[in-house]
C-alpha cells in the first residue's frame, strides 16, 4: 500500500501515534516536516492533558479533530508535490502556456 494511502487507513482507524510516525517519515526531507513535527507535539500534549484530566472532553475532541485536519492537509500538500509535473503544460489543449502564442 502507498505510504499516503497507509497514512490515511491510520487516520481513519484513529490511530494518531502511527499515523505522526509515518508522516514524519514521508515528510523526512521536506520542507513541511516541521509543520508534521508541530502537529506531533500538539498531539502528545492533548493526551497529557486528557490523562491529567485538565481538559474537558469537548476540548480534546475539538483539539484531536484539529490535528487530523492538519495531518491530512500535508499529506495532501505533499502528495501532490510528488506528482509528476503534466507533459506539454497545465492546459487541457497540451499546449505550454509559455509558447502557446497567446495572451492569456
Amino acid at each position: 500500500m502507498h505510504l499516503f494511502s497507509a497514512i490515511r487507513d491510520l487516520i481513519e482507524r484513529n490511530q494518531i501515534d502511527a499515523a505522526l510516525q509515518s508522516m514524519r517519515t514521508l515528510l523526512d526531507n521536506s520542507p513541511l516536516l516541521q509543520e508534521a513535527i508541530h502537529q506531533s507535539a500538539r498531539w502528545k500534549d492533548i493526551q497529557s492533558q486528557i490523562r491529567r484530566g485538565a481538559v474537558g472532553h469537548e476540548d480534546a475532541n475539538v483539539t484531536k479533530n484539529q490535528i487530523r485536519d492538519g495531518l491530512l492537509g500535508l499529506q495532501e500538500i505533499e502528495e501532490q508535490e510528488q506528482q509528476p509535473a503534466i507533459p506539454g503544460g497545465n492546459r487541457e489543449d497540451g499546449c505550454d502556456v509559455s509558447d502557446c502564442g497567446e495572451d492569456l
